[in-house]
C-alpha cells in the first residue's frame, strides 16, 4: 500500500506538470479506489465527515468552508466520499414520490450546468451546488438506520450547549472585529466569520430540539435546560438585531410548540422574563462600525420591516433593490424568453441582470439575496416547479408523520419529525434572505436536514400498523 501510494503521488505530480486537468481526474479516480478499498467501513466514514463538516460549519460559517485546498475544499472532499457510497448502495435509495422529485430535479439541474462547464468551468460548478448538494441527501437517505437516528439525537444534545456559548460572542466579535482579523481563502473571508442569518437556522433546530423534548428527559438534565433557555432567547436577540432574516428563522422554533414542550423548557420562561426585564430596564446599546447596532430598537425595527416601510434608509434600501431584482427575473422567466430554460449555472447573474445596489456600488453577489428565485432563474418555471413540489412535499410528509406517530404513541419519533421540521422550515425562511443554499455552510446542512428526514419518514412508516408497545424504542426518550 506505502509503495502504491508513492507511485500515485509520483504520477499525480509528473501529470501536473502536462496537465492540470489530467492530475485532477488522475487523483480524483485515486481517491475513488481508496475508498471502494474502505467496503462496509465507507458508509462509517461519510456519516462520521458529514458529522464533522456540519459540526465545523455551524461554528465557523464560511472560514470552515475554506479548509481544503483549491478548488478541493473539505466540502467537496466529503461529496466525493457521498457519491461513492452511493454508487456501492444505490439499490437501498427509496423508490418514492420525493425521492423521484429530488431526482428530476437534479437531473434537470444538470442538464442546465453542462453547456455552461467549457465555457464557465469552475463557476459552474460552483452555481450547481444548489442542486449537487442534494447527493447528501441521498446518500443520508440510504445510509441512515434506526441507531443512527438516535446518534444523532445524541450528538446534537452534546453540541448545544457549546453553540449557545459561543453565538452570543461570536456573532458581535465577527461582526465589530470585520477587516481586522487574518483572512482566508481567495475572498479574503475572515477566520472569524458568522453569518446572524446562518445561526438563526442553527437557533431554530436547538429552540426546536428543546422545545419538543428531545434535550432533557430527567430532573437535573431539565434544570440545565432552563438556563440553556436564557442562552437561546439571548442569542436570539443578538441574531435578530443584525439579521431580520436570521431573526424570523430562529423564531421558526415556534412551530415546534404543536407538540407539548418539555417541562425543562417550561422551567427556563420565568429566568427568561427575569433576564427580559433587566435588558428592557437598562436598554444596552452596541454600537458595531458598518453594521447594525445591537439593542432592543434595532430588533423592534427589524421586526417592523419584515413587515412594513421603516423609513430606515439602510433597511428599506435593502429592501428595494431585492425586490427589483426579483422582478426582472420574473420577467424574464414567468413572463419572457427564459420561461423553460432559465439563464442555467455558469452566468453572473447579477452583471448578466445588470443588478446594482447602491450608488456606483455593483452588487459583489452571482445570485440573488432569495434561493428561490435563483432556482427560478437558473432552471425557469420547470425548475421552480418542481423545487416548489419538493419542499411543500417534504414538508407536508414531516408532519404527517409527526401526527401518525403521535396518534401511535411514538413519543420519540413525533419529537424527531417536529424537530427537524422546525430545522427545514427555518433553512427555507432564511433561504428567502440570503444566498443560503448556493453554499456549503448553508447548503450542505440543508440537505442534510431533508436527507434525515427522508431516512427518517422511511424507518417509520410502519408506525400505526403495529401496536404503541412496538414502536421503536431509541435512546432514553423514547
Amino acid at each position: 500500500m506505502p509503495i502504491a501510494l508513492a507511485s500515485g503521488a509520483i504520477g499525480v505530480g509528473a501529470l501536473t506538470a502536462l496537465s492540470l486537468p489530467a492530475a485532477i481526474g488522475a487523483m480524483a479516480l485515486g481517491l475513488v479506489g481508496l475508498l471502494l478499498m474502505l467496503g462496509p467501513r465507507l458508509r462509517w466514514l461519510f456519516l462520521t465527515s458529514l458529522t464533522i463538516i456540519l459540526i465545523g460549519y455551524a461554528f465557523l460559517d464560511r472560514a470552515f468552508a475554506y479548509v481544503g485546498v483549491a478548488p478541493l475544499y473539505i466540502g467537496e472532499v466529503v461529496l466525493a466520499i457521498a457519491v461513492v457510497w452511493l454508487l456501492t448502495a444505490w439499490r437501498r435509495i427509496p423508490r418514492d414520490p420525493l425521492h423521484f422529485i429530488l431526482l428530476a430535479f437534479m437531473a434537470l439541474g444538470a442538464l442546465r450546468t453542462l453547456p455552461y462547464l467549457e465555457h464557465d468551468g469552475l463557476d459552474a460548478l460552483r452555481d450547481a451546488v444548489l442542486w449537487g448538494y442534494g447527493l447528501f441527501a441521498l446518500a443520508l437517505s440510504a445510509a441512515i438506520d434506526k441507531r443512527h437516528i438516535s446518534g444523532a439525537v445524541s450528538v446534537f444534545r452534546r453540541v448545544i450547549p457549546f453553540f449557545l456559548l459561543w453565538v452570543p460572542l461570536a456573532v458581535p466579535l465577527s461582526a465589530l472585529l470585520d477587516d481586522t482579523l487574518p483572512t482566508v481563502g481567495a475572498n479574503s473571508i475572515d477566520v472569524l466569520t458568522v453569518k446572524a442569518g446562518d445561526a438563526g437556522v442553527h437557533l431554530a433546530g436547538v429552540g426546536a430540539f428543546m422545545i419538543t423534548g428531545l434535550f432533557a428527559t430527567h430532573g437535573a438534565k431539565r434544570i440545565f435546560e432552563a438556563l440553556l433557555t436564557v442562552l437561546w432567547v439571548v442569542s436570539i436577540g443578538i441574531v435578530g438585531a443584525l439579521n431580520r432574516g436570521g431573526l424570523l428563522a430562529a423564531s421558526v422554533a415556534g412551530s415546534a410548540l404543536l407538540l407539548r414542550p418539555s417541562k425543562g423548557w417550561l422551567l427556563g420562561l420565568p429566568l427568561v422574563a427575569l433576564f427580559s426585564i433587566l435588558i428592557a430596564l437598562s436598554n444596552p446599546v452596541v454600537e458595531v462600525p458598518g453594521r447594525r447596532t445591537l439593542s432592543l430598537s434595532q430588533i423592534q425595527d427589524n421586526v417592523v420591516s419584515i413587515f412594513t416601510d421603516t423609513g430606515e434608509r439602510r433597511q428599506e434600501g435593502t429592501k428595494d433593490f431585492r425586490l427589483q431584482w426579483w422582478g426582472k427575473i420574473v420577467d424574464y422567466t414567468v413572463w419572457g424568453p427564459y420561461f423553460l430554460s432559465g439563464k442555467g449555472f455558469g452566468v453572473n447573474l447579477a452583471e448578466d441582470d445588470g443588478v446594482v445596489q447602491g450608488v456606483n456600488n455593483p452588487l459583489p453577489l452571482r445570485s440573488p439575496h432569495n434561493s428561490n428565485m435563483t432556482v427560478l432563474a437558473r432552471m425557469g418555471v420547470p425548475g421552480m416547479g418542481l423545487w416548489i413540489a419538493l419542499q411543500l412535499g417534504f414538508g407536508a410528509s414531516l408532519i404527517a408523520a409527526f401526527f401518525r406517530a403521535r396518534k401511535a404513541g411514538a413519543t420519540f419519533w413525533s419529537r424527531v419529525d417536529l424537530w427537524l421540521f422546525a430545522y427545514w422550515l427555518a433553512a427555507i425562511v432564511n433561504s428567502m434572505f440570503d444566498v443560503y443554499l448556493e453554499g456549503p455552510q448553508g447548503g450542505i446542512w440543508f440537505w442534510a436536514i431533508f436527507g434525515l428526514g427522508l431516512a427518517a419518514m422511511r424507518l417509520q412508516a410502519d408506525i400505526g400498523k403495529t401496536r404503541p408497545s412496538l414502536v421503536p424504542s431509541l435512546g432514553r426518550n423514547s
